[in-house]
């Protein structure tokens, strides 16, 4: 039997115990000439694959900007102020008007409101109720913003509307009988008076230049004067707002600081304690919250300066009524063509000196069509009184341009349109 033996510390093959162990010889690889050309050419074939990729990459960062840090594939981390507002839409004067601001130190909370809140006022309003009692009842509550050291205050038309009595008290608790100046239901301005001096007047800022996420404070008696200089804040949360509400024709701050009733004619701050605009509006339900509006105090100084110097606000007027005429309307009247409709033409009027009539339907507006009355009213407004407008105009099918200019809406009546109705006495001006 034979009998085989492992050697593993000796990396020895198994051998019969009989036999002498045999050495382990590990081959070694023979050096030839052909070795030596393998390593060179492996050698030139690596230098060869390098340079092809490097010049691949430099091909694909050429044509994509890799490294460009104005590349929009640049990422978010790298990216400076100017790379990010170059994508977005008039991101570049937002952030300007930011720029602009770095010298003004803003205010804290305690300071804004130990600025402003002495020239806010609380205002009560009675009036006649409907009975045939004549009784001289409370009508409501709202808020007022000091504007001149005299006695000035400006509010909004709806908290005074209708009013026989006016009491406004002062943030010190001091009460006075107010008189009204003028008033103007289109924007919801009114300006009141009471007899008085040395008062603190507001510091009215610039709302042109708001903007969105600015910081804002509103200040005003809610829901009465048992909670006078009220101070809620938040931010700005819109600009330019159009709001369907009657009688108000204004583009709106919209904020998310608590307004309620009895802040109306009240103030919204900015940041530096400057009156940026007055609430006046806000909307209500239960699945709403924290939307609140207030008229630009830039269109409020505005329209007070003309309460002021002359009574009431001059707006430009074509002089004439009219009615929008859609494709249905055409076709159930025979109309010549779509537009808008003159169903009367005021005398002394600009329409009536350029020879518009009733029957003619206005087609354009210095060359831009127009189809409904508001499209018609949003190019007049841009105009003042004592310019001229062209209009294009379509008589039974005869088409022709009138040349119109516009005159002064309340300049014959020389009265505010929102005082009908009122029996407040009115201050000498």
């Amino acid at each position: 039997m034979n009998n085989y033996v492992w050697y593993p510390d000796d990396y020895q093959k198994n051998t019969r115990q009989d036999e002498e162990p045999k050495s382990l010889m590990i081959p070694q690889p023979k050096k030839t000439r052909f070795y030596k050309k393998n390593w060179f050419a492996c050698i030139v074939s690596s230098l060869l694959t390098a340079a092809l990729c490097l010049g691949g990459f430099s091909l694909v960062v050429y044509q994509t900007d890799w490294l460009d840090p104005s590349s929009p594939s640049t990422a978010q981390g790298s990216q400076t102020p100017e790379d990010i507002t170059s994508g977005v839409d008039q991101s570049q004067l937002f952030f300007q008007q930011i720029a602009d601001r770095a010298d003004r130190q803003e205010l804290s909370g305690n300071a804004i409101y130990e600025k402003v809140h002495v020239s806010i006022v609380g205002i009560e309003t009675k009036g006649q109720a409907n009975s045939f009692l004549n009784q001289t009842v409370a009508l409501g509550s709202g808020s007022g913003i000091i504007i001149s050291s005299d006695g000035y205050i400006v509010t909004n038309n709806h908290v005074i509307d209708n009013a026989t009595e006016v009491t406004v008290t002062l943030s010190d608790g001091t009460e006075y009988e107010a008189k009204l100046v003028a008033t103007d239901s289109e924007t919801d301005i009114a300006v009141i008076k009471i007899e008085a001096t040395g008062l603190p007047e507001a510091t009215l800022g610039d709302s042109d230049a708001v903007l969105v996420g600015d910081r804002a404070f509103a200040l005003g008696n809610p829901l009465g004067l048992d909670l006078s200089s009220s101070f809620t804040g938040g931010y700005i949360s819109g600009v330019n707002r159009k709001l369907d509400i009657e009688g108000e024709d204004s583009n709106f701050i919209q904020t998310d600081a608590a307004i309620n009733p009895g802040n109306s004619g009240g103030a919204l701050v900015n940041a530096y304690g400057e009156v940026i605009g007055i609430n006046t509006v806000k909307y209500s339900g239960e699945s709403v919250e924290g939307i609140g509006f207030a008229i630009p105090i830039n269109e409020a100084k505005e329209i007070t300066d003309q309460l002021l110097n002359q009574g009431y606000v001059s707006r430009p007027s074509i002089g004439i009524t009219i009615s929008t005429v859609t494709d249905a309307i055409k076709e159930y009247y025979g109309f010549a063509d779509t537009g808008v409709y003159i169903a009367s033409v005021e005398t002394f009027s600009g329409a009536q000196r350029a020879g518009l009539q009733p029957g003619d339907i206005i087609t354009h507006v210095n060359g831009t069509r127009v189809n409904t009355i508001e499209e018609l009213e949003e190019i007049k407004d841009q105009y003042s009184v004592g310019d001229a407008l062209t209009l294009t105009v379509n008589r039974d099918g005869e088409v022709f341009d009138a040349e119109v200019t516009l005159t002064d809406s309340q300049a014959a009546a020389n009265s505010g349109s929102g005082t009908k109705g009122t029996e407040l006495p009115k201050a000498d001006r």
